[in-house]
């Protein structure tokens, strides 16, 4: 049984190789933007780079000679300046006095909130520019020939601005951000330090769910009250669901939410208002994605599963979009694992990625258009950003260690 567990939560190891992406259909078109620079310094024209780039990967717009919207960046020795003059709207906005460190790390963020601001003035919704992005990325083990460790990391949106945010000295795995006031940065995950694989808080301690066994891919509702994951307590890989406070910590015990004889479950996420779950389960003899509601749980009657996905192999990974309205999961497709996308309103699945290597572990953005994914190889597994609304992913992790298990920290 812990073979098939740990079947379903680890990458595949092929050679990673060129990426393409199918385009999905939409309507929606990018909109030119043209970008004047008042730059001094290299340093400057740097900063203006990130600008740029953030503009480009917003799935909105991108940078272009002429343009119905015209932004000046006006770099002075300790700050910039913005002014966005929006011709379709007649919309003139200033933004003043941004103040520079001249720590690259410090203004990258900066610019990155100033690029959000540019999205949001221009197309009404924010952008993800300032958003941090958990991963785990394994590295073989210092002391212990033919073993690893694994430890959480934390990177912006474009890969930039490294920080390991765990030393365990272990094998820690699946972060996921979970919301409690006064610590934006938290999150959990799975670590094997004590032996068995348990759930670990960022704010240290021990494991917040007591209960025997294994515990393994955590997700957390959007208000931080539900915490579904898998455990073998009873014997066999089952769906769990523990109730949780946000200030308090667990509420009650665990429940054993969906378990079927001779079925293994596997990894889950809540829709945006807690009431439904996407989860793996392999009952119908290879892994589908089943759609359970939570609204009216009974204590004695097992949840109805409704089974979502039927045309490939091997589907895992799922993860509902914040606007409810999308699942985007990991399904093996003419033998390589690739992303697909689930339209909750039509029924339909459609291939978003193409290509050689195999791509694990999709998440949703804030904005329901980006997703960030890591790809599985035998060299190396890095992690890669990619809109809805354009062809081409990019790569925005490179180095030493295999990245995997990305979650956006929203």
């Amino acid at each position: 049984m812990k073979s098939l567990i740990v079947w379903l939560i680890l990458p595949f190891f092929l050679f990673s190789t060129e990426e393409l992406v199918v385009q999905l259909e939409t309507d929606k078109g990018l909109v030119p933007i043209q970008v004047e620079d008042k730059l001094t310094t290299s340093y400057h024209q740097e900063l203006a780079s990130i600008f740029r780039f953030d503009l480009n990967q917003s799935g909105r717009a991108y940078v272009a000679e002429n343009g119905p919207a015209k932004l000046t960046l006006t770099f002075e020795p300790s700050s910039v300046s913005l002014l966005i003059n929006d011709t379709r709207t007649r919309r003139v906005k200033k933004i003043h006095g941004i103040p520079l460190s001249h720590h690259l790390d410090t203004d990258r963020c900066r610019i990155h909130k100033l690029s959000d601001s540019v999205i949001e003035t221009l197309f009404g919704t924010k952008g993800i520019a300032s958003q941090k992005i958990l991963f785990a990325t394994q590295f073989p083990h210092p002391k212990v020939k033919g073993d690893y460790l694994s430890e959480i990391w934390e990177c912006d949106y474009d890969g930039c601005n490294l920080r390991k945010l765990t030393n365990e000295l272990s094998y820690s795995i699946t972060p996921v951000h979970l919301p409690i006031p006064g610590h934006d940065d938290h999150f959990l995950y799975v670590c094997y330090k004590n032996g068995p694989p348990k759930i670990f808080s960022s704010l240290g301690g021990d494991p917040i769910i007591h209960l025997r066994g294994n515990q393994l891919l955590p997700t957390v509702s959007r208000d931080g009250r539900k915490i579904a994951f898998i455990s073998d307590a009873s014997g066999r890989a089952d769906l769990f669901l523990q109730l949780f406070d946000p200030v308090k910590g667990p509420v009650g015990k665990p429940r054993q939410l969906y378990s079927i004889a001779g079925s293994v479950q596997a990894s889950s996420s809540f829709s945006p208002d807690g009431n439904q779950l996407i989860f793996v389960s392999d009952r119908s003899g290879t892994p589908r994605l089943y759609l359970i509601d939570l609204k009216n749980l009974s204590s004695r009657r097992r949840p109805e599963a409704q089974c979502l996905t039927w045309k490939n192999r091997e589907n895992t990974g799922p993860s509902f979009s914040p606007d409810g309205t999308k699942i985007a999961y990991s399904a093996k497709t003419n033998g390589i694992r690739q992303i697909w996308i689930y339209d909750l309103k039509s029924g339909e699945e459609k291939q978003l990625t193409d290509g050689p290597c195999h791509k694990e572990n999709p998440c949703f953005a804030a904005d329901s258009l980006h997703l960030v994914y890591n790809t599985t190889g035998r060299e190396q597994s890095e992690l890669y950003l990619i809109n809805l609304n354009e062809k081409s992913p990019i790569q925005i992790t490179s180095g030493q260690g295999k990245k995997h298990y990305p979650s956006w920290e929203l």
